[in-house]
């Protein structure tokens, strides 16, 4: 500010930035994403992508925990993995991917948990803007979901 001073102390007092949206500790999602293809890829992935996850707590690394349990047949500590991924996912198309999942799992979801994550990705996708974009182009929406799936996939 022009013409008054600002002490060091009052500078300090000022809360850390957060953004809006973001209810859990997160990290960026390329690194996020990389770390779990380090993980999925080593020689015991489900200690490695647990580790991940007490660090980060993304939702992206429980739904990769879910995956390597139903891979390896264990239904049960799969649904809890998809429950807890469902939980932190903020996209309603992600939360419906999980609860889903665990459905077809025969896991017990929270009751109208499943319904409400519907009747969320519907709202989301009413929503959308209906713009008439040109012949190729993408939102910044289907960019990051196949550069997500693509490193999650490889």
């Amino acid at each position: 500010m022009p013409g008054k001073a600002v002490s060091k102390r009052t500078l300090l007092a000022v809360p850390a930035f957060r953004c809006y949206n973001a209810r859990h500790r997160m990290a960026d999602w390329k690194q996020i994403t990389a770390r779990i293809r380090r993980a999925r890829t080593s020689k015991d992935p489900a200690a490695q992508l647990t580790n991940l996850y007490e660090k980060t707590q993304d939702a992206m690394v429980a739904f990769e925990l879910a995956r390597h349990f139903e891979t390896a047949g264990q239904a049960a500590e799969s649904g809890k993995w998809y429950i807890a991924a469902a939980g932190r996912f903020r996209r309603a198309d992600w939360k419906v991917k999980a609860l889903e999942s665990a459905v077809r799992l025969g896991c017990d979801v929270p009751e109208g948990s499943l319904e409400a994550a519907r009747a969320e990705d519907a709202a989301m996708v009413k929503k959308a803007p209906a713009k008439a974009t040109a012949v190729g182009a993408q939102t910044a929406t289907d960019v990051f979901d196949k550069e997500r799936d693509c490193f999650l996939c490889s």
